[in-house]
């Protein structure tokens, strides 16, 4: 008995090197195409990301090795059709689970010796002249729904340097398909990503820092369609950068006191409705083991709905050593999805895709 064809899997790859200045870049996109012009479904997205050598000012033996997602923001769109919001940190997709960063924590407590060590067994070389090497940071995104990509079209990424590494970085971005049938046509609505923002200002990690505050705008964490949006996740993350030269590197997916007990959030519907309705410590909702609040089924933001997110961070009053001075900020992104027809998707498509 002959059985029809499904699927045949399918990995593509694509990478750049992203400057430090602001600006943005992309990798060649044509990497990122189905090779034999046939319609595929993205199942998942793996970024991975690393500091550069930069130069002899950058050859001491921790300083600058790492870099978190961070510190890379993400934009992403398939023909007109808008998929991850601009500046999205590449952290901000996943859990914990899905986040391959916490290989540093096993730098804590060790002695320069292991710490040497670990970084040897850890790392990628980055310049043969100098022996300078750095810690490669991963992060998947699993989709709750395969992203159905038309033959010839591409899900092109844009990416830009978000102030946490003065040296250029490595963005590599891998992308888990399947290939389907060559007159493989969607039924009914497709559901497409929504993935959105907000960043937070940084925050002065030292002695007797002052108290402050922040919050999200009407534009970050939005349903900007004209359908209801089906929320499946916030994720929330802190990275702190610090001037010394310590064992965990220069930057570091955190979970000091910012994330337990100075910083705390609200989180309010523009309808009204609360959502955290009195302040909690950030990694009450985001704790550092998990980091994400996974929402079951039929949660919706209406059109033109926003989370507003009122983030406050206490004084420091404990003393601060030399090697952790320096800054921490706070990031939570929305992933949504919302059911377009497939016509309507192809359309839009078609009409945003080089020919």
């Amino acid at each position: 008995m002959q059985v029809d064809k499904h699927y045949d899997p399918l990995v593509l790859f694509a990478s750049c090197d992203c400057p430090p200045a602001p600006g943005e870049i992309s990798p060649n996109v044509l990497s990122l195409k189905e090779p034999h012009n046939l319609p595929m479904e993205i199942m998942s997205v793996r970024f991975r990301c690393y500091p550069l050598n930069g130069g002899p000012s950058n050859i001491t033996e921790f300083a600058y090795q790492t870099i978190t997602g961070q510190g890379i923001g993400v934009k992403m769109d398939l023909g007109n059709i808008p998929v991850v919001n601009s500046a999205v940190p590449i952290n901000c997709f996943g859990s914990a689970r899905d986040s391959a960063d916490q290989s540093i924590q096993a730098f804590k407590g060790a002695t320069s010796a292991e710490a040497l060590s670990y970084s040897q067994e850890l790392s990628v070389a980055t310049d043969p002249v100098t022996g300078q090497t750095a810690l490669p940071m991963a992060y998947t995104w699993r989709l709750k729904y395969p992203l159905y990509v038309p033959p010839g079209a591409v899900l092109a990424p844009t990416f830009t340097a978000l102030g946490q590494n003065h040296f250029p970085v490595r963005i590599e971005i891998t992308y888990f398909c399947r290939t389907r049938d060559a007159d493989y046509k969607p039924r009914g609505r497709i559901m497409v990503p929504w993935v959105t923002s907000f960043a937070s200002k940084s925050f002065d990690q030292i002695a007797a820092a002052p108290a402050g505050t922040d919050a999200s705008i009407e534009t970050d964490l939005v349903n900007p369609f004209s359908v209801p949006l089906e929320i499946t996740k916030l994720v929330g993350v802190e990275a702190m950068v610090v001037n010394g030269n310590g064992t965990l590197g220069n930057a570091a997916e955190d979970s000091t006191d910012h994330r337990f007990a100075l910083a705390t959030n609200k989180i309010r519907s523009s309808r009204g409705d609360d959502i955290a309705r009195t302040p909690i410590n950030f990694g009450g909702l985001f704790p550092f083991n998990w980091r994400a609040w996974d929402i079951p089924g039929n949660w919706t933001l209406a059109p033109a709905e926003f989370y507003q997110l009122q983030l406050a961070v206490a004084p420091v009053t404990y003393p601060v050593g030399d090697g952790e001075v320096g800054r921490v900020q706070y990031a939570v992104a929305m992933i949504g999805y919302r059911g377009i027809s497939s016509e309507a998707v192809v359309k839009e498509i078609e009409a945003g895709t080089p020919s």
